[in-house]
């Protein structure tokens, strides 16, 4: 058994140490939600994908085992694999590789359409024996409850066909939690927010903004000035004079030189990111067929003077 480090920004990750046998006259403690747990623990049952349908090169693949983790909001990871995989390592982003195993990693997002229907897509998948994932376009997928620590969560994929791999059907993966918060793109400081972003008739609470000279961007989820982005449903930004609009809650970025949006700077501040100035926001647009509307007011770290 060797360790590598899988591509976790891309699509997988996978747990650190994975338990030896356990000896019978030695009993060692199991960490629920590990590989060993999953197959002789107390700790949550993770039954079986049998109605997974996996498949390489035409030869059908049995996956014994499924763990799915929260990325960030309305965005997963879910891990199958026939030999190996486990909570801790989904979570931590390295695994222990089994040789002659096949596992297979796929994100999964919330995306809204501009007439503001939801539905869940397959967005890339990986799989043992490939250097990268594979982006995907039409497949769905669907969750029966929120990927909670310990929860038992039934994923239903529409058919993955990408080179000589193919899946599908229904499973019940072992819901691990959320990810691990990012060490960069965090603002250090609380910083007050009246701003909304409503797109597609949804609305949302800008949590935070930054701002260099006339370019500014406003997002549903953290971010600072280290030019790091985290993960966040919508994202707005204003670059030399065009708005775009983008996010997980998207497919892609979509972009417009429209003039009805407006932002205004006010008064000058200062927290623990550095410099703030007021950014006082307005206006609704079509940008790339979505209703995009903003109002309030956030603070913005002032990122000119970074």
């Amino acid at each position: 058994m060797t360790r590598h480090a899988l591509l976790i920004l891309v699509l997988g990750a996978c747990g650190r140490d994975k338990r030896e046998p356990e000896s019978q006259s030695e009993p060692k403690p199991v960490e629920p939600g590990s590989a060993a747990a999953f197959e002789s623990s107390p700790g949550p049952e993770v039954p079986a994908p049998a109605k997974l349908h996996v498949a390489r090169a035409g030869k059908a693949i049995a996956m014994t085992r499924a763990f799915i983790k929260r990325v960030s909001p309305d965005q997963w990871r879910v891990m199958v694999s026939d030999k190996e995989g486990s909570c801790e390592e989904l979570l931590s982003g390295v695994t222990n590789q089994v040789p002659g195993a096949t596992t297979i990693v796929a994100t999964l997002r919330k995306h809204v359409k501009p007439d503001g229907a939801e539905d869940i897509a397959a967005t890339d998948v990986w799989a043992s024996g490939r250097t990268a994932p594979a982006t995907l376009e039409g497949a769905s997928a669907k969750l029966s409850v929120p990927a909670d620590k310990g929860a038992q969560v039934e994923v239903e994929l529409a058919t993955i066909v990408e080179g000589d791999l193919a899946v599908d059907g229904t499973f019940t993966a072992l819901g691990c939690g959320d990810q691990p918060a990012m060490d960069v793109g965090i603002p250090k400081d609380k910083h007050v927010s009246t701003a909304t972003i409503t797109l597609a008739n949804h609305k949302l609470d800008v949590a935070s903004a930054i701002a260099k000279g006339d370019d500014l961007v406003l997002s549903t989820g953290p971010l600072d000035c280290s030019g790091v982005e985290p993960f966040a449903r919508v994202i707005v930004r204003r670059t030399l004079g065009r708005w775009y609009v983008g996010g997980t809650w998207l497919a892609e970025e979509a972009s417009s030189d429209v003039k009805e949006l407006t932002a205004t700077l006010g008064a000058q501040g200062g927290s623990k990111d550095g410099p703030t100035i007021a950014l006082t926001v307005g206006g609704s647009a079509t940008i790339g067929g979505y209703a995009v509307a903003l109002d309030g007011s956030v603070e913005a770290i002032d990122c000119q003077t970074k």
